[in-house]
């Protein structure tokens, strides 16, 4: 998107920065919102058998980037959008051979199934199954001792990661539970 002047520029109107941990730096200190998906490829290329288990993937970014503005991190956890397409592998081996880090910035080459084309590559637009999604908002997590000189030391940053994914793990695990394939969660009686 981002290479191709026009759309460059429509990204730019709507809010969309490319991304880069010194932009989101840069939003954050001027006061903006932003959302940063830690997880990125690895993440949205999930295996169908790992639809309940959060994967962000070792990437600490996301934390360095909260301590140096002074930010706190809002989980959000989304029980739903990997049903929509079922992914049977990441295809980490073929996105090697075929270069795919060079030319889109993603270790991953997903192989799925989805409709109509069945099988295929999880790159190419699909129709979507029509599957219940749920969202949470998780509360902010502060870590009001910590300073930006903190995002320097990987004890700190590893501590913080980890209670990060554990919050959000915790909160899949209750969007989750009871949790039916498309269908998502049954109906409380009487509603």
């Amino acid at each position: 998107m981002f290479a191709d002047p026009v759309l460059r520029k429509v990204a730019g109107r709507v809010g969309l920065l490319r991304a880069d941990p010194e932009n989101a730096l840069r939003a954050l200190q001027a006061g903006h919102d932003v959302l940063v998906l830690p997880g990125s490829d690895y993440d949205a290329a999930r295996p169908f058998s790992e639809r309940n288990r959060i994967v962000l993937a070792g990437r600490t970014g996301f934390v360095k980037l909260a301590l140096k503005a002074g930010v706190p991190i809002v989980p959000v956890v989304s029980a739903g959008l990997h049903e929509q397409m079922i992914v049977l592998t990441r295809g980490e081996t073929l996105a090697k051979i075929l270069g795919m880090r060079k030319h889109t910035r993603a270790a991953v080459f997903p192989i799925a199934l989805a409709l109509p084309w069945g099988l295929m590559p999880g790159i190419i637009p699909y129709v979507p199954l029509p599957t219940q999604t749920s969202i949470e908002f998780g509360e902010p997590l502060r870590w009001p001792s910590l300073t930006a000189a903190d995002a320097e030391d990987p004890e700190v940053v590893a501590r913080c990661f980890r209670e990060v994914e554990t919050v959000m793990q915790a909160s899949l695990d209750r969007l989750t539970l009871g949790r039916r394939f498309l269908r998502g969660q049954p109906r409380a009686r009487g509603k």
